[in-house]
C-alpha cells in the first residue's frame, strides 16, 4: 500500500465512530505504528483509525475533510443502491441476464 507518511504540524480530518460532526485535528508526534493528535487520541499510521485501547475505535482521521465527505458519499449511495436492490424480488421488466452478469462484473462481484 502507498500510502504518504504523517507528518508533525500535518492536518487531518477526524470523525468520531458514532459518525458525529467531524473537526480538524493536527498530528503533534509520529511513531513507527502510532501517530498522537492535539485531540489526545492516538491513530495508527497506516489505517488512520484511534485506537481503542482493546474496545471499539473511538474514531478515525481522513486526510481531508473533502476525501472524508467523498467516501461518506460514496457509502450512503452504496447502502441505497442495496436497499433498493433487496426490496426488489423479482427482476425489474426488461432486465437481461446479461445485464446482470454486466452488473455483478462492474461491481466485483
Amino acid at each position: 500500500m502507498n500510502i504518504e507518511k504523517l507528518k508533525v504540524g500535518q492536518t487531518l480530518w477526524w470523525v468520531p465512530t458514532n459518525r458525529g460532526s467531524g473537526t480538524e485535528v493536527t498530528v503533534t508526534a509520529v511513531g513507527r505504528k502510532w501517530a498522537r493528535l492535539d485531540n489526545h487520541k492516538r491513530i495508527d499510521v497506516e489505517t488512520l483509525e484511534a485506537d481503542g485501547a482493546g474496545y471499539a475505535p473511538p474514531g478515525r482521521c481522513h486526510r481531508s475533510r473533502e476525501l472524508y465527505e467523498a467516501e461518506a458519499l460514496l457509502d450512503s449511495q452504496w447502502g441505497a443502491l442495496r436497499k433498493a436492490l433487496d426490496a426488489r424480488y423479482r427482476v425489474p421488466k426488461g432486465v437481461t441476464l446479461g445485464q446482470i452478469e454486466q452488473a455483478r462484473e462492474l461491481l466485483g462481484l
